[in-house]
């Protein structure tokens, strides 16, 4: 249908009489029609953001207990933070258990087959800084790990690190590392 065509299709409208036409309407009909013409229309005076009435005519599902809500959250943190704190939660034992093997590895001390192989391959700078700082961990316990513009500056205390009991040492660690990544 051309533009032209459109014309006269709308010209049979030219003749209509809008107060016979909303004499006839029944009161639901005047009712749609006004939420329609604010819709269409809305008041200039009125802020953009409230010009949009409320789309959601939906019945509600059930009553609202703001304190059931508020107490089922304080039970559902504190069920949270208890498993958190004893240790029971999935997360954290996987957490614990790949740090303490990351640990065992880094702390088992170097067989004698792979020393050999070591000796093979050239040296170079990065790992025999890193075999000094593994061998200083093996023979001492670390008090605390910073990184400087050079590599890693490590304080040591004189205790050793006793490798059959590190399970023991979790928390200690743990926290150590938590320091250690907040610098």
């Amino acid at each position: 249908m051309s533009f032209f065509g459109y014309r006269r299709e709308l010209s049979k409208y030219e003749d209509v009489d809008e107060d016979e036409l909303l004499a006839s309407l029944s009161p639901e009909e005047l009712a749609e029609l006004e939420k329609e013409l604010v819709d269409i229309d809305p008041d200039a005076n009125i802020p953009i953001g409230l010009r949009q009435r409320d789309q959601t005519d939906k019945t509600p599902t059930g009553t609202f207990s703001r304190e059931a809500l508020m107490k089922y959250w304080e039970n559902e943190t504190r069920r949270l933070l208890e498993d958190e704190i004893s240790g029971t939660s999935s997360k954290m034992v996987k957490e614990t258990s790949s740090i303490l093997k990351e640990l065992k590895n880094a702390l088992r001390p170097v067989s004698v087959e792979r020393r050999g192989e070591e000796g093979s391959r050239p040296s170079t700078p990065m790992r025999s800084a890193h075999d000094q700082l593994m061998e200083s961990i093996r023979s001492s316990s670390i008090r605390k790990l910073k990184r400087v513009s050079g590599g890693i500056c490590a304080t040591w205390t004189s205790f050793k690190i006793d490798i059959s009991d590190i399970s023991s040492m979790v928390p200690y660690i743990l926290q150590r590392i938590e320091l250690f990544r907040n610098r």
